[in-house]
């Protein structure tokens, strides 16, 4: 990445904190994979994401409205239900695979044929991402095959870039 992106990367994160609560997991696997390599140029991106962290959170102890995870009880319950898990084991993959599927065969076919080296660090942050979702999904009062049902595409959508740009990224 070159220096001149790094604080418009954090400017972008910062504005997807502030737009929606999934930008806070996106935010911190970004920069938790953007620290290993490039530890020094990627300080440039915590001044404008910590201002947009900043103003979050004051915006959230002044004015904010108590959300699902923060207002309910029972989050260490529902973390030791291994109901849960198994749920979430059994339901997710055939979700994704429905839905991404076969744009991701696509790509990974295309990638493969091109000859081109996947992004590691890109599907790291992924990773990081899905794994956060995954937290959510545990934690929620929620129903989870209705959370699931109900928002998976979303966030598979809001990651699918992401997943293309590394298959498809130029060194």
């Amino acid at each position: 990445m070159r220096r001149q992106n790094w604080p418009l990367l954090g400017l972008a994160l910062g504005l997807g904190c502030l737009v929606k609560n999934e930008g806070l997991v996106m935010a911190m696997a970004v920069m938790g994979v953007a620290f290993i390599p490039f530890r020094r140029r990627a300080l440039l991106a915590v001044i404008p994401l910590g201002a947009c962290l900043l103003f979050l959170a004051t915006y959230k102890l002044l004015a904010g409205s108590p959300n699902d995870i923060l207002s309910s009880s029972g989050i260490v319950d529902r973390l030791l239900d291994w109901r849960r898990y198994a749920l979430l084991a059994a339901l997710l993959p055939v979700e994704a695979v429905i839905m991404v599927g076969p744009p991701m065969v696509v790509l990974l076919v295309g990638a493969w044929v091109e000859g081109r080296p996947v992004d590691r660090a890109m599907l790291c942050a992924v990773a990081v991402i899905l794994a956060g979702y995954v937290a959510i999904y545990l934690i929620t009062p929620h129903d989870i095959l209705w959370h699931v049902s109900s928002s998976l595409d979303r966030l598979v959508a809001q990651i699918g870039p992401t997943l293309g740009l590394a298959m498809w990224h130029r060194d």
